[in-house]
């Protein structure tokens, strides 16, 4: 087995015999000891010590003590899964745009369920965002990370545990790599054209407007100021849409 120098030595042996478990070793099969290990990959035991380690606490290997005892292959459960692939591919060079893409595919559910399940309260505190973020404008770094606080609250409406839970992991994953976000680097008439978006989609949860909540969606995704509401909008998004164009005109 030839192993590459980086992320580790450790990591490297972990990634390659978890593709081991499953091919060569069935699920609950006897894998052998540290020794046997050692033996297979050729790394030293430090090097076993930490890569079984990583191995464990993806729940892709089990120990247990006595004469037929030693390390056995395990199925994780898939939550941890998740997570541990979230993880792992945290420092690739493609995760930023891997992460971008999953978010978007969430966020419809993310806006619609949110607008079937808004209460006051959450109202309340996404009209209290909105406003920070419109205070930060002028501001790059202040902007962008108001407008993350704004979609983790987004996500944090209604009762779907799960989905909130990966969208705002994959969010994570995504502010990890955008954390230096460089200054000056966006115009004010972008971040008016953003804010004017957001303003929407706050409109529609709180109509409980569905169609609006899609439609703002859509402009989200775009990059682009929103165009007039579609015709199921309630009066309430029409009068926000005409006065952000106002201000931006």
């Amino acid at each position: 087995m030839e192993l590459a120098s980086s992320p580790s030595r450790a990591q490297e042996v972990a990634n390659y015999l978890a593709e081991q478990i499953g091919t060569r070793w069935a699920v609950g099969e006897r894998i052998g000891t540290k020794h046997d290990l050692r033996e297979l990959t050729g790394v030293a035991v430090g090097t076993i010590n930490e890569a079984t380690r990583l191995l464990q606490e993806r729940g892709l290997i089990t120990t247990r003590p006595g004469p037929r005892g030693g390390l056995f292959a395990a199925s994780p459960d898939p939550l941890m899964r998740i997570g541990q692939t979230l993880i792992s591919v945290r420092d690739q060079a493609a995760v930023a745009s891997e992460a971008s893409m999953i978010r978007d595919a969430l966020e419809p559910l993310i806006v619609t369920n949110a607008a079937r399940r808004r209460t006051k309260k959450d109202v309340a505190d996404l009209r209290r965002l909105l406003t920070a973020m419109a205070e930060l404008v002028v501001d790059d770094e202040g902007f962008v990370r108001a407008n993350w606080l704004l979609h983790e609250r987004i996500a944090r409406i209604g009762n779907n545990d799960l989905l909130a839970s990966i969208y705002i992991c994959v969010h994570d994953v995504l502010k990890e790599q955008l954390k230096s976000v460089v200054p000056n680097t966006k115009s004010l008439a972008y971040k008016q054209e953003r804010m004017a978006i957001h303003v929407c989609m706050v409109d529609a949860i709180a109509a409980g407007n569905v169609d609006a909540a899609l439609h703002a969606v859509r402009e989200h995704a775009q990059e682009i100021a929103p165009a007039a509401p579609p015709p199921s909008a309630t009066g309430e998004t029409r009068r926000s849409s005409r006065a952000s164009g106002r201000k931006q005109g």
